[in-house]
């Protein structure tokens, strides 16, 4: 990028020729700490980068450093879009090839019902090429964090700070004071790294736990719904099915929404002979006059136990049936047409009577 910003590369050198004319004079350690001064106010300073892609496949690149995890945009390495300090970070954690990190974040105080963390902590999800990437990032990211724990907790603790003379003086007397500086570093660095992880490890049990619990009794719930749903489909389908058998029953034909198991066959159901028949509207209107009241009355009697009588014969003339039940529909017939027979006389001495009182009633 430095070449990139600059005509050329011989540009670039003569300005490290210029630089390096400036430091006429400066010891060793003065000279270090100088250019240590300089280097920690780069922006990529200690940043150790990592290609990923989030959710809509997008690449991106993850910074990692002491300072906490960034986002840096795929062409520009040097200013981050976000940056998440450690002391926001709840969890890290990877599987296969995804990387995610939860984020405290204060301004968010509503409480999802859908999850069972807290309202105020955000998940950012990115995905690695491959899971042995994923887990380099996260070993690092942990690495990272005991750094800046380390450093917190040596601030803390020291009793007092060296001047930039003295560290000036003792980097001059061996050059290789710093590189036993660095390695101490990068021991406190990678030694332990155990106090995000048993942090991540007991609240990871404890969410775990809760989580498993209460989706135990969210499946206890739904199975017992469930199977009240089913027992009521149950009961729903027998009265389908009992109605459907009624109206197969007078129809003759089973509707079609009768409720059949998987390789079950329809039921059959006889088709009925037709008995249905219409009553004249003229003998019913008869009834209302009194004067003629028991005529209409036997004369309506007489309608219907004909028509009675006329259903029965077709019944009894069925040869379809068994011979038990053709026996019984002949005797039905016979006590019909007796029944009408019967009311016939009764008609023929009522119109009589009627008749006869009509005659002998005086002419106005």
């Amino acid at each position: 990028s430095v070449i990139r910003d600059h005509p050329s590369l011989q540009y670039c050198e003569e300005r490290v020729a210029e630089e390096h004319r400036t430091l006429l004079g400066y010891t060793r350690g003065q000279a270090i700490l100088q250019y240590m001064s300089l280097v920690e106010r780069l922006p990529t300073y200690g940043v150790h980068y990592y290609e990923v892609r989030d959710r809509s496949n997008l690449p991106w690149y993850l910074g990692l450093s002491h300072n906490g995890i960034a986002q840096y945009d795929f062409l520009d390495k040097r200013k981050p879009r976000r940056v998440f300090l450690w002391k926001q970070l709840e969890n890290l954690y990877f599987r296969e090839r995804k990387f995610s990190i939860e984020v405290h974040d204060p301004k968010r105080v509503s409480v999802s019902r859908r999850t069972f963390g807290p309202g105020n902590v955000s998940v950012y999800v990115w995905f690695a090429e491959t899971q042995a990437l994923c887990k380099a990032i996260w070993s690092m990211a942990i690495a990272q964090h005991q750094f800046y724990l380390d450093r917190k907790t040596s601030r803390s603790e020291a009793s007092g700070v060296r001047e930039l003379p003295e560290l000036a003086v003792e980097l001059s007397r061996s050059c290789v004071s710093l590189s036993t500086h660095s390695s101490s570093s990068n021991l406190s660095r990678s030694g332990s790294h155990s106090s995000l992880v048993n942090n991540s490890l007991a609240e990871d049990s404890a969410s775990t736990e809760s989580l498993h619990q209460a989706r135990m009794e969210m499946q206890s719930a739904l199975k017992q719904r469930r199977d009240a749903l089913q027992e009521k489909i149950k009961e729903k389908e027998e009265e389908l099915r009992l109605l459907c058998l009624r109206e197969g029953e007078l129809t003759g034909e089973l509707p079609p929404e009768y409720p059949l198991m998987p390789g079950q066959p329809p039921p059959t159901v006889r088709k009925r002979v037709g008995t249905s028949f219409t009553l004249s509207e003229n003998l019913i209107n008869k009834i209302i006059n009194k004067q003629e009241e028991t005529v209409a009355a036997l004369e309506l009697e007489y309608e219907i136990q004909g028509k009675i009588t006329s259903a029965a014969l077709r019944l009894a003339n069925e040869t379809s049936a068994r011979k038990g039940v053709r026996k019984q529909r002949k005797m039905t017939y016979q006590q019909s047409a007796q029944r009408l027979k019967d009311l016939e006389h009764k008609l023929k001495a009522a119109k009589s009577k009627q008749a006869a009182t009509a005659s002998g009633m005086p002419k106005q």
